[in-house]
């Protein structure tokens, strides 16, 4: 089995039952198995800022697919719960991201481990702090903790 980290975000409809119903798609796959989640919190727009706020949350899961099919799988996820990427970065229903993945660093057309944009991201240094703050990114070789003193 392996850990991954995985972010849940959705600022389009009833946001919590959104991130609660793609746990439920996550949960029904048999093959991801969430371990701890951290609370969930109102964030601001990150690079499109003309749209609602998002309801986010991290969380622990150990699962037995290897990345591309984590991958695969989240992105189905995301398609049966409706989400339409109309605009790059817009609104959406769900969005599911790989965070990390063991210690798996990877860079490939369709996935990038650790998500590029994890270490610019206060609050989802700040989630990843709540589920475990001394898990160590990959590239830095720095704890999360570490990792989010630079925004303090």
């Amino acid at each position: 089995m392996h850990n991954t980290y995985l972010s849940l975000g959705s600022n389009v409809g009833n946001l919590k039952e959104n991130i609660e119903t793609a746990i439920s798609f996550i949960l029904g796959t048999g093959h991801i198995f969430i371990k701890l989640k951290s609370d969930m919190i109102k964030t601001e727009p990150v690079d499109y800022l003309d749209q609602p706020d998002f309801l986010n949350m991290v969380m622990l899961a150990e699962t037995d697919f290897t990345p591309h099919e984590l991958l695969k799988t989240l992105k189905q996820i995301e398609k049966t719960m409706g989400r339409e990427d109309s605009v790059l970065k817009g609104p959406r229903i769900i969005d599911i991201d790989i965070l990390v993945y063991d210690d798996v660093v990877l860079n490939s057309e369709h996935l990038t481990i650790p998500h590029p944009q994890m270490r610019k991201r206060k609050f989802i240094l700040d989630l990843l702090n709540q589920v475990n703050p001394d898990l160590i990114d990959p590239i830095t070789s720095k704890s999360i903790k570490e990792l989010r003193e630079v925004y303090v």
